[in-house]
């Protein structure tokens, strides 16, 4: 009976420990299903059923890689948060008050990736991460050598790099800022002489040296005499253009008749022989004959004498198109220009770091081919005097000339706001190019339709219908042509407010790039002003050292 009693008791205690032991696996499992995780001082509960959803994560690795249910990490709350939310949910959102940098930078730390974040806030991510893209390459094409200004250009001697400097606008002393301001002037200058030069009130006449010139002969007028001895440097009159003896004309004459008020009569040889031979005692030149302005034919030449013979006479063929030259002023200031940029360009090359890459760029390789265009000009004119009077094709050289507003471009290159706006061109090109061909678009398809419904007489060609589209969709509206029947001013209406759309969508894509480099370029620029380039520092090495922590941190053990 008692070891029955005992091993009935034995058998109740042994159920008791069994009962006891499945509690505590019970209670163990419970706990073991809950992970605790301390966040800055903050704890939170996360089931592991939860965990599970991401199986990438740091979390994930901690509890079922290492066996951690209880973690601890010095993060941002407010970005937990919302990682929280994801393993509860499984809908990840990025918190209104957190920049999309530092979320990106936690999402990292806990391993996570971004393209699990839903629609409406993934889209201000992706645009956020597009505007980190473009800061970064506006960064080096704003300041391309920022920390490398010790070692560049270390070969060249010291005078040489000082010039090359000065020359362009490298540095803040005082002598490259007066160059600057100087230069300035001298371009502006440059595109005004060539403006101002195409006003009549800064243009003048021909001088009679100027005219010979072009005349090849000469000077005569018709209505007045030109003196020989007048001098080269007082313009002539308007009227000179209309009188003036161009070339003479061989016309035979066989009756008085014929003959005209400015015609200049050529008489046979034989009959100025025989005219000298038979009355000496009378004053006659055979030269006279031959090319006299004041030959009186009515005294000197009989009726007889026109039966019987056949006279030649010159007949002059007068009047030009007026030319005008600029006045000597303009001239003065152009040489001084072209000797200032003449200098500019020979010290630019030697001073130069590298030739070559000098006239890789476009606007260098123009500024040489305006200077020695220039040159080339007043050589062909010296040579050939009357090269500058008429239109030939060494004009094409002159309108090089017009290029010299290009040198405006190598004075603004260095100025913030342009190199934005170079930069926001160059950045907005697809954008533009969109633009561009939803402007053709439009312009072929109403430029057929307000042909083919308007008369022949007010739009003749689809070319014509062309020019009508582009000034209609780009709102400019010269009225040159104007659609007139009910159908085309329909096709004109619809074809205005397609442009007026086309800008209010375009437009403002260019305009926010311009506006978000242009505040990144400021901010920048303040803080070169600061004892140490923070700006700099972050942009370019703290990336890369936060990308070494964070690979370390997701490496860790995850404690505090």
């Amino acid at each position: 009976m008692l070891n029955n009693d005992k091993t009935v008791v034995a058998t109740g205690e042994e159920d008791n420990q069994v009962e006891n032991n499945n509690g505590n696996e019970e209670k163990n499992q419970v706990k073991n299903d809950i992970v605790t995780i301390n966040v800055s001082g903050v704890t939170y509960e996360l089931d592991t059923d939860d965990i599970r959803r991401a199986p990438s994560s740091l979390i994930h690795k901690n509890v079922f890689g290492a066996g951690k249910y209880s973690l601890c990490f010095k993060r941002p709350v407010q970005s937990f948060e919302a990682v929280l939310a994801y393993y509860q949910t499984g809908d990840l959102h990025m918190p209104v008050s957190v920049c999309p940098g530092s979320f990106k930078t936690e999402l990292e730390f806990w391993g996570l990736d971004p393209q699990i974040m839903t629609k409406c806030c993934y889209y201000r991510y992706l645009s956020f991460e597009d505007d980190q893209e473009i800061l970064d390459k506006f960064h080096v094409h704003l300041f391309p050598e920022v920390g490398l200004e010790k070692e560049k250009h270390v070969w060249l001697p010291k005078l040489r790099k000082s010039l090359w400097n000065m020359l362009d606008f490298q540095d803040d002393r005082i002598l490259t800022r007066l160059y600057f301001w100087l230069c300035t002037i001298m371009v502006i200058l440059s595109v005004l002489t060539l403006a101002l030069s195409s006003l009549p009130y800064f243009r003048r006449n021909l001088t009679k040296c100027e005219l010979e010139e072009v005349l090849g002969m000469p000077v005569t007028s018709t209505e007045f005499t030109v003196n020989q001895n007048d001098s080269c440097t007082e313009p002539l009159p308007d009227s000179i253009y209309q009188t003036v003896v161009v070339e003479y004309e061989r016309v035979n004459v066989t009756n008085r008749t014929d003959l005209q008020k400015n015609d200049i009569l050529i008489a046979p040889d034989e009959y100025l022989k025989q005219k000298n031979s038979s009355d000496s005692d009378e004053k006659f030149d055979s030269e006279r004959g031959f090319f006299d302005f004041n030959f009186d034919y009515a005294d000197t030449v009989s009726d007889d004498t026109f039966v019987s013979h056949i006279f030649e006479a010159l007949r002059p063929q007068t009047g030009i198109g007026k030319k005008t030259v600029r006045i000597q002023s303009v001239v003065y200031l152009d040489t001084i220009l072209l000797g200032f940029f003449t200098a500019d360009l020979l010290l630019r090359i030697f001073c130069c770091p590298s030739v070559g890459k000098y006239f890789l760029s476009t606007i260098n390789v123009v500024d040489a081919l305006v200077v020695l265009s220039a040159y080339a000009h007043i050589a062909i004119n010296f040579l050939k005097k009357n090269e500058k009077y008429e239109l030939s094709n060494f004009d094409l050289l002159e309108i090089f000339q017009v290029l010299r507003v290009i040198r405006l471009l190598r004075v603004v290159r260095d100025v913030t706001a342009f190199k934005v706006l170079s930069f926001s061109i160059k950045i907005s090109l697809n954008d533009l190019l969109v633009l561009f061909l939803y402007l053709v678009l439009g312009i072929i398809i109403f430029a057929n339709f307000i042909f083919f419904v308007e008369s022949s007489e007010d739009i003749q060609s689809v070319p014509i219908g062309w020019w009508w589209a582009i000034s209609t969709m780009t709102t400019v509206g010269y009225g040159d042509v104007v659609p007139k029947t009910l159908y085309g001013r329909l096709i004109g209406g619809v074809c205005a407010v397609s442009g007026v759309v086309m800008m209010a969508l375009a437009i403002p894509v260019f305009v926010n790039t311009f506006l978000l480099l242009y505040a990144y370029a400021v901010l920048y620029k303040k803080s070169l002003n600061k004892p140490e380039d923070t700006h700099v520092f972050i942009h370019r090495q703290g990336r890369l050292r936060n990308k070494g922590i964070r690979s370390k941190g997701i490496m860790s053990n995850g404690a505090c």
